[in-house]
């Protein structure tokens, strides 16, 4: 099984924004479709990236305590990790999601392996859950996030 994280972003924003935002400086690959932005970081940052905008995305999600149901339209970003390099690739991710939150408002829902919420944002209010399971294995995630870890 291979580790995921996936962002998605409660509002209209495009792909080309939501690479600026996460990934300055990074030129990410558009499908030939036009449908996403695909990047292949496994060198420098342990992971790929995709990011595509979803007319309707179903959320079934736990957040430690209780689970989370319902349906959005979103813009996500999709990020697969090098599999070797799990803890470096997830703390690269989080960077990527530190940057955007950073760079605007928006609501947001931040996913591991498509079942456990470890983070939101709702009206400007950062949330964390599933605290022992994920935020505790990795200490650095914390000061990472609030951007006192580059």
């Amino acid at each position: 099984m291979s580790l995921g994280y996936q962002l998605m972003i409660e509002a209209p924003v495009t792909i080309d924004a939501v690479a600026q935002r996460a990934f300055p400086g990074v030129v990410l690959q558009r499908r030939e479709d036009g449908s996403a932005l695909e990047g292949d970081l496994f060198l420098d940052e342990a992971l790929g990236v995709t990011i595509h905008v979803a007319a309707t995305s179903y959320l079934d999600i736990h957040d430690g305590e209780k689970s989370w149901e319902r349906e959005i339209a979103s813009t996500n970003v999709y990020f697969t990790l090098d599999r070797g390099r799990v803890a470096e690739g997830s703390m690269s991710a989080l960077r990527a999601v530190r940057r955007f939150l950073e760079s605007g408002p928006e609501d947001v829902v931040y996913i591991q392996n498509f079942d456990y919420l470890l983070l939101s944002r709702r009206d400007g209010q950062i949330a964390r859950f599933n605290e022992a399971m994920w935020w505790s294995a990795y200490p650095d995630a914390g000061a990472i996030l609030t951007g006192g870890k580059n």
